[in-house]
């Protein structure tokens, strides 16, 4: 029985000493929140904030979209809470089909994402992330990857 103890209180402080490289790493490459997923580096760093414009594509041109939906609201609202959290695992494929679905007169949808976020060299909230998402009628799905990404 003490073996077993022992084996489990290894196992635990193996977890709780890697873990934080693991976190930091989901970090850098996701962009989850720092302050979520019980990770260390809450201490560090400020709250990102996020935006989320919904935009009708038409003849080339993005126009803003006014969402009355109560449900495309409360996804919208859903996924801001989730790309805070979970940073690019946060995915906008089901708002982006909500809205295809919910507005018939509508063809082709844009999603815009941003992450304003706290920027090292500065140390300013000054570093603005994009991401677009495009959404058609004719084939429904997302791009296989943004449009475009990355700090901007």
């Amino acid at each position: 029985m003490l073996a077993v103890k022992q084996w489990v209180g290894v196992v635990l402080l193996a977890v709780v000493a890697v873990w934080p490289a693991v976190h930091h790493g989901l970090y850098r490459r996701y962009g989850i929140d720092p302050w979520k997923l019980c990770g260390f580096a809450m201490y560090t760093r400020p709250h990102a904030a996020h935006q989320l414009q919904v935009l009708e594509v038409r003849d080339g041109e993005a126009r803003p979209l006014r969402v009355r939906s109560p449900r495309l609201a409360a996804e919208a609202e859903h996924l801001g809470r989730q790309r805070g959290a979970l940073g690019e695992l946060g995915s906008p494929d089901r708002l982006g089909r909500m809205v295809l679905a919910e507005l018939p007169d509508v063809d082709h949808v844009r999603l815009v994402l941003q992450r304003v976020d706290f920027d090292c060299r500065t140390t300013r909230l000054d570093r603005v992330e994009t991401r677009t998402y495009d959404y058609t009628r004719d084939t429904g799905q997302p791009p296989a990857r943004p449009l475009s990404g990355g700090p901007s």
